[in-house]
């Protein structure tokens, strides 16, 4: 197993955040009522039974001195049944000065099940003490009102933590998840080719940053492809092209005669390749310079390409000379206006500067024929042969191929 797959796997943001968002509102709660219920509670609830048995001692007190000193026993018990019919007095002691006694008990042994507090009261009248009162109580009722509190606080806190994490995760998922999930949407767009795809906007600033830092690599990325799409156009129109006159060149050429060779043997109809060579070219590229010669070059290859018909290709073989396919021709002589056109389109005059150029095309013919089918080096030979033949016999005309010649 390697190391990548051994490494724990990322943690999604959203389960980060409501860990963080439970562990900040739990903790601060579990602490908070650790503290309550460990040390304030229990504080609170001596208090509340210390002060619960104050005010049973009170009202005995100031109930029990006409009563007692009477020794009237029904009186005392009324009194001390009314506080008996509290839940949490587990005995009332009632003492009488004279005999020292017990005057009247009454206890509830059972409820006795918590913490007990006791204590007592002297019961006077008239500035003379007459008796005693003990009373003592028990706190399983304080006890269990403080678990249902406990409990109550528990549940409370828990509520709130869940409120608090679907807002968090309501808000996180509107705010943050979603732009992040669309951003990686377009991060993925981008890295499929596809430049066009717009960037979301986002509310959260650093979302946005982000969206506006991809935003702008789009755009780079964009350009940047752009200009490598535009400089293999260059390539390729470099390696088609000529430079000097925006012509074919040979490999062009080459894939062009092969397309309306195999077009000729579909049609049944005859090709013609020409090769043209300027005549007096030489001489006016030395007498007047490199510059002034290619810019006449220039300006033949304009007049016989404006001469051609659509489907038919001119290209450039190198120096002066040039090559011609014509197609769709539905026999031999269809090409004779195409030709003569060309020898008057050569013999244009061209104006150079201050220099009127006068130069003349001498144009070898070459007949494909599918029945003998030769190839497009022998077209090109046989083409080429018969321009010499037509500048022997004088230039500034055509001359179709002869085996004879």
């Amino acid at each position: 197993m390697t190391q990548d797959q051994t490494r724990a796997a990322p943690r999604s943001l959203l389960w980060v955040v409501v860990l963080a968002t439970s562990f900040g509102l739990l903790l601060p709660v579990l602490v908070l009522g650790g503290v309550v219920m460990g040390f304030v509670e229990p504080q609170l609830t001596v208090q509340e039974q210390e002060l619960e048995l104050q005010s049973k001692l009170d009202l005995l007190s100031q109930s029990l001195p006409d009563v007692l000193w009477n020794l009237e026993e029904r009186g005392v018990a009324n009194v001390v049944s009314a506080v008996m019919a509290s839940p949490n007095v587990v005995s009332v002691q009632v003492v009488e000065h004279e005999t020292a006694g017990d005057f009247y008990r009454e206890s509830r042994p059972e409820r006795a099940t918590g913490h007990q507090y006791r204590g007592e009261r002297d019961v006077v009248r008239n500035g003379v003490k007459i008796g005693q009162v003990r009373v003592e109580i028990d706190d399983h009722l304080a006890a269990a009102l403080q678990m249902r509190h406990r409990l109550l606080y528990v549940f409370t806190a828990l509520a709130q933590l869940l409120v608090a994490v679907c807002l968090v995760v309501a808000l996180l998922g509107r705010w943050v998840i979603r732009p992040l999930r669309k951003l990686g949407s377009f991060a993925d767009a981008i890295a499929g080719g596809n430049l066009s795809t717009p960037v979301a906007k986002a509310r959260i600033r650093e979302i946005g940053q982000l969206a506006d830092r991809m935003r702008q690599m789009q755009t780079a990325l964009h350009e940047q492809f752009s200009a490598i799409e535009m400089h293999k156009r260059q390539l390729v129109h470099t390696a088609h092209y000529d430079a000097l006159t925006g012509l074919p060149n040979r490999v062009l050429l080459g894939d062009r005669l092969q397309q309306a060779m195999s077009q000729s043997v579909r049609r049944k109809l005859p090709l013609a390749l020409l090769f043209l060579d300027l005549d007096g070219f030489k001489g006016v590229n030395d007498s007047h310079g490199h510059e002034v010669g290619d810019a006449l070059l220039r300006a033949v290859a304009q007049h016989l390409q404006a001469v051609l018909r659509e489907g038919d290709t001119l290209a450039r073989f190198g120096g002066d000379e040039f090559v011609a396919i014509l197609i769709d021709l539905q026999r031999p002589g269809d090409a004779t206006p195409l030709l003569e056109r060309l020898l008057r389109a050569a013999a244009q005059p061209v104006t150079v500067g201050a220099h009127v150029l006068h130069v003349s095309v001498s144009i070898g013919v070459a007949w494909f024929d599918a029945q003998d089918a030769p190839d497009a080096d022998l077209l090109l030979r046989q083409a080429d042969q018969a321009m010499y033949q037509a500048k022997k016999a004088g230039k500034n005309q055509f001359h179709c191929f002869n085996p004879q010649d």
